[in-house]
């Protein structure tokens, strides 16, 4: 089924804020908060730090922005969300899938309607609006998300693909408001994977139609099934279920 995409134009209109702003809508459990103007990547950043406890980083901009596979992620300037934490218990769900869940949930909160493209892509209709980056460390994970929100301009090679939320609503949140309700449904949903294996199937790219899938040069075509428990991706083939615990490279409908 094609979706018709119905844009809107907004002037743009760099967010700025403060430390001090920041950690009065940040959860409890996160005990650092840090903003920076600049930065080659927060992910990088916390990594290299290695704090032992929960801590949050937040940057207008990134220069080396990257996820999964060391894929660069494209960041403008003021324009949209460029976000790490630390987190340092264990948790019995995926915590990409767990992100994602969260990302979405708050972006339906402000009456956006997301899907996930599993495991770590977050797209508004046939556009990608933001990625997941979960990287291990010392203490446990360090989590990772962009989030376009009021980009402008993309690079030749992403116009195509990828979207930003001031596209698809008049009403476009403040970043500290994303930011205050992504981790606010992070701290609920961490807590619940069966309500967030639920949600990801709700919202699921794909989910319960027929796609092709490209994973470590092999082809596989089925039925897109949802995630399981352990947050796998079922494709129901002519052979039998297939099970994927590793991003794929691609997923396009037949």
């Amino acid at each position: 089924m094609i979706l018709s995409m119905t844009l809107f134009h907004q002037p743009f209109n760099p967010q700025h804020y403060t430390r001090e702003q920041l950690q009065a809508i940040v959860p409890s459990w996160i005990q650092q908060v840090d903003v920076m103007e600049c930065i080659d990547s927060t992910n990088s950043a916390l990594k290299q730090a290695a704090p032992p406890h929960p801590q949050l980083l937040v940057a207008f901009h990134q220069n080396q922005g990257r996820g999964t596979q060391d894929r660069q992620f494209y960041c403008a300037p003021y324009q949209g969300l460029y976000v790490s934490f630390s987190y340092t218990q264990k948790c019995n769900f995926p915590l990409s899938l767990t992100m994602a869940a969260a990302i979405t949930r708050a972006l339906k909160n402000f009456n956006f309607n997301p899907t996930i493209k599993w495991v770590n892509d977050i797209f508004i209709q046939d556009k990608k609006i933001g990625g997941i980056l979960c990287e291990t460390y010392a203490y446990g994970t360090i989590i990772g998300f962009g989030l376009n929100v009021s980009v402008e301009h993309f690079p030749d090679h992403l116009k195509e693909s990828a979207g930003s939320l001031h596209q698809f609503s008049e009403a476009l949140p403040t970043h500290l408001d994303l930011i205050e309700e992504i981790l606010k449904q992070f701290t609920i949903l961490v807590q619940h994977p069966r309500l967030t294996q639920t949600w990801i199937n709700q919202s699921l790219r794909f989910y319960q139609q027929l796609v092709k899938i490209i994973h470590l040069d092999k082809t596989y075509e089925g039925i897109n099934q949802g995630i399981n428990e352990q947050g796998q991706l079922m494709i129901q083939t002519k052979t039998g279920y297939q099970l994927f615990h590793s991003t794929v490279t691609t997923m396009t409908l037949l």
